[in-house]
């Protein structure tokens, strides 16, 4: 449900008027002013209708797919830390982007979460297991097309603006952090820890 929760923020944010959602995307000099939210929000606000529908609605469809591997809580509590972590990243180590707008740094974390941990469970003979490092290994290739800036865009941006590679890169790095930072601790989703320890 977290991954619907963070789609229907995104929607929500969609239909407030412009002079309210103008106030909520990345901005680095709206940032450095003290406008902290931003770090949060930037990741909920979209520039086209077409752009929404992408990213929440990948969003929604993979955690809605992983969160009963990962942990109901995991994943709620991972998707409300993950915008502003990868937007103090990108603050410090992308001082050029100016603006950033769009989910597709979520998409882009639970796509590598999902892969991981199909990778973990899936037999190694498998074609499902060799189908999530192959999807693992495109997200990644794509990332770095897009920071090289070759190949075809079917980015669903407005003209002139541009895809914002690190966002993607971070979030797909923080995907695969979260997975082995899951493993160094109980390998049990937290449902299930919940469920044998209903009195902690």
């Amino acid at each position: 449900m977290a991954g619907i929760a963070f789609a229907l923020i995104c929607i929500v944010i969609w239909l407030l008027p412009a002079s309210a959602a103008g106030h909520l995307p990345y901005d680095r000099g709206a940032i450095a002013a003290g406008e902290w939210w931003r770090l949060w929000s930037g990741h909920a606000v979209h520039y086209t209708f077409s752009q929404l529908l992408s990213d929440a609605g990948m969003v929604a469809l993979l955690g809605y797919a992983i969160e009963n591997h990962f942990g109901r809580l995991r994943l709620a509590l991972l998707l409300a830390a993950a915008p502003v972590v990868i937007s103090v990243a990108l603050y410090f180590s992308v001082p050029a982007m100016a603006v950033y707008s769009g989910a597709s740094a979520m998409a882009a974390m639970l796509w590598s979460l999902g892969c991981c941990l199909v990778i973990s469970k899936a037999p190694r003979i498998s074609a499902l297991f060799w189908l999530a490092i192959v999807f693992l290994v495109a997200l990644l290739a794509k990332t770095a097309v897009e920071a090289a800036g070759l190949g075809p865009s079917f980015s669903t941006l407005p003209e002139g603006v541009q895809v914002a590679w690190p966002a993607h890169l971070f979030g797909a790095l923080l995907g695969i952090a979260a997975f082995f930072f899951r493993e160094t601790g109980s390998t049990k989703p937290a449902a299930d820890e919940l469920a044998e320890n209903p009195n902690e």
